[in-house]
């Protein structure tokens, strides 16, 4: 028989495997399957967020190009939230197919997601490698997240610990960190894919080899606002999205007009970061755009003065102060002049407290101060420059306390006197008694 890629056998062979209940992976075989459209549930709100990503320093980014050079990696991540996690078990089973421009599927994984821990969220990562036989075109991602614990099972087994004769050892290993799915299997609280909750996302990308490796991740400003006749500092980081060394060229546009060309050879897998500086830039909005990164800025009309607070309120985390007790002060501050880092010094109990606080243009921000006052009195708090203040009054630690610590202790030393009396009564009635018994019997 000659090579066959009709859609139809490769659903029925998935199908077939899914009835048996598969759940290894292997080079040539295929986990799961799609299922019909009105055989799909939705998870609880909210839904789950899925982003095309990229690595760096440990850490994901979220990419938004879905457009993609042969040797470059796809990774996608997918987050889940979890509604209602009160037995501490999430199961989930997430599988990601992937089908070429020609309707073959190519690609197929699935991730599991075992966790004993009050998590508020499931995630997981696919990664897979473009390829350079895959074929130019837009390719289409079909992703299952698949909800396999039985919560009216859980509640049963959460019943057994206290009601049922059950084997302290087969408890433990259920309530294990990293349960096995032959422990959850074995106490029927995990279902099969086939009688899971299964939710159905997609996701298109494009496999281009004439794209740029060299792709642009992130594009900012160092100022959202900034006044008329002053500088804006423009920060690209491109990143080399294949192993092997390439020329990074791109255009830098201000309002769809070329302004700056970056050159620069990029070896394998490497980051670079790009800064420019636009002088002058036009009154209004105005927009940076590199590669198929936008990032808005505004140029105020009038020039911005020195950075400038303005006092919004005074307040303490408490309503009642004692002394010896460390409390806070709070001043929420905002800011209407250039961007820039200022001291705020707040003065009370003859001392002076400095916060240093770093504010755009617009930016507002709450300012903490730790305060201790030893001493019960009326204290002024007030914000060094400016006519904020507040009046604290600390006061002493309650009486109350004070006459329960007498009671406490009056009921110690009563306590203690019947002890030692009952003691000294069963001493003397030990002694009367071994005196008796020494005493020659009468005959």
């Amino acid at each position: 028989m000659g090579r066959i890629y009709k859609r139809e056998l490769v659903v029925f062979t998935v199908l077939l495997l899914v009835i048996v209940n598969m759940d290894t992976v292997s080079a040539n075989s295929i986990i799961t399957t799609p299922i019909s459209d009105n055989r799909y549930r939705s998870l609880p709100y909210p839904s789950s967020e899925i982003n095309f990503v990229v690595e760096k320093d440990g850490q994901y980014l979220i990419r938004e190009d879905n457009i993609f050079v042969p040797e470059s990696t796809i990774k996608i991540k997918i987050n889940t939230p979890i509604t209602d996690n009160r037995y501490r078990l999430v199961a989930m089973d997430y599988v990601m197919v992937i089908t070429d421009p020609y309707e073959n599927i190519i690609f197929i994984d699935i991730i599991k997601d075992r966790s004993r821990s009050y998590i508020s969220e499931s995630s997981a990562t696919f990664s897979e490698k473009i390829h350079s036989s895959w074929p130019d075109g837009e390719y289409l991602i079909e992703l299952y997240s698949y909800d396999r614990l039985d919560t009216a099972e859980l509640k049963n087994v959460d019943f057994d610990i206290y009601e049922k004769d059950e084997s302290i050892d087969d408890l433990s290993e259920f309530f294990d960190e990293d349960p096995s799915d032959s422990i959850l299997e074995d106490f029927d609280v995990l279902k099969s894919r086939s009688f899971s909750t299964v939710v159905k996302d997609t996701l298109n990308f494009i496999v281009d080899k004439n794209s740029n490796p060299a792709k642009v991740q992130n594009l900012s400003v160092n100022q959202n606002i900034i006044p008329i006749n002053s500088m804006v500092l423009v920060t690209a980081q491109v990143e080399n999205t294949i192993p092997e060394q390439t020329n990074a060229t791109y255009q830098l546009f201000l309002n769809d007009r070329p302004i700056k060309s970056f050159d620069s050879l990029m070896g394998s897998r490497e980051w670079q970061t790009f800064n420019y500086e636009i002088m002058n830039a036009p009154v209004g909005e105005n927009q940076i755009r590199l590669g198929n990164k936008r990032v808005n800025f505004t140029v105020s009309d009038t020039p911005l003065g020195p950075t400038q607070l303005v006092y919004m309120d005074l307040f303490s985390n408490i309503s009642k102060l004692y002394a010896g007790y460390p409390f806070n002060i709070s001043v929420t501050v905002l800011n209407i002049g250039s961007k820039g880092n200022v001291p705020v010094v707040l003065y009370v109990n003859d001392q002076e407290i400095t916060q240093y606080v770093d504010l755009d243009y617009g930016e507002k921000k709450t300012i903490n101060y730790p305060v201790l006052i030893s001493e019960p009195g009326t204290y002024s708090a007030r914000i060094i420059g400016t006519e904020i203040s507040k009046v604290l009054f600390i006061r002493e630690i309650p009486e109350e306390n004070g006459e329960n610590e007498k009671v406490d202790k009056s009921s110690i030393f009563t306590f203690s006197i019947a002890f030692y009396t009952i003691l000294g009564i069963l001493i003397i009635l030990g002694v009367l008694k071994y005196r008796r018994s020494r005493q020659p019997s009468e005959k």
